[in-house]
């Protein structure tokens, strides 16, 4: 049980280590889903290239003129998706592992796709520098989410556990530790990433 209301590193740790089942399940099926992506990237490029389409259509209103602009529109972005797993999760954690199948999925299709035309170097450089700590941070809200509906329903069950606790623990270490570190993502991948990408392409 997490002590006060700042989750220090060793809560965190702890945290972690307790939701590890969570964490593998939804790492896996991340990974799953990013491999279904590739394929479907590398089999079916007509499909693709319309899904793309889509989704460049749906993330209009995410760009902005300034680094600074798109760096607060993706934390928002982001962090909603990340809250809204968390959250969810108390419907028995499904809601949570369809967003994630679903983010993997995604990764994993603009991923093969750029990397078919543009070679893996590119793609690594325009997923990697941000990607190392947003997907962890995704991972992580998801498995929060899973150990949460985990919970309701050993509460269901008539099983000795405390859901408020649970869940203060879990928006805790939301709020102190996947919050900020979605902010430092959302940071490199609007000046960092971005500078590569522009780079590579001169």
């Amino acid at each position: 049980m997490i002590q006060g209301f700042i989750p220090g590193p060793r809560d965190f740790a702890a945290y972690v280590y307790k939701i590890r089942y969570s964490v593998y399940a939804v790492a896996l099926l991340m990974l799953l889903s990013f491999l279904i992506g590739v394929v479907f990237a590398a089999t079916m490029p007509d499909e693709t290239a319309r899904i793309l389409s889509l989704i460049s259509s749906q993330m209009e209103d995410i760009q902005s003129d300034s680094s600074f602009g798109l760096m607060i529109n993706l934390f928002v972005h982001n962090a909603a998706i990340c809250l809204v797993m968390v959250l969810l999760g108390l419907a028995l954690g499904l809601i949570s592992l369809l967003i994630v199948f679903d983010n993997g999925l995604m990764i994993g299709l603009v991923g093969g796709a750029v990397a078919g035309k543009a070679g893996l170097v590119f793609t690594l450089a325009a997923i990697l520098p941000h990607g190392v700590i947003e997907l962890p941070m995704l991972v992580l809200s998801a498995a929060i989410g899973v150990h949460l509906g985990y919970c309701v329903l050993m509460a269901l069950f008539r099983k000795p556990i405390s859901m408020l606790d649970e869940l203060k623990n879990g928006l805790l270490v939301f709020a102190v530790w996947v919050v900020p570190l979605l902010l430092v993502a959302a940071f490199v991948e609007s000046y960092i990433t971005t500078a590569l990408v522009y780079f590579l392409t001169q």
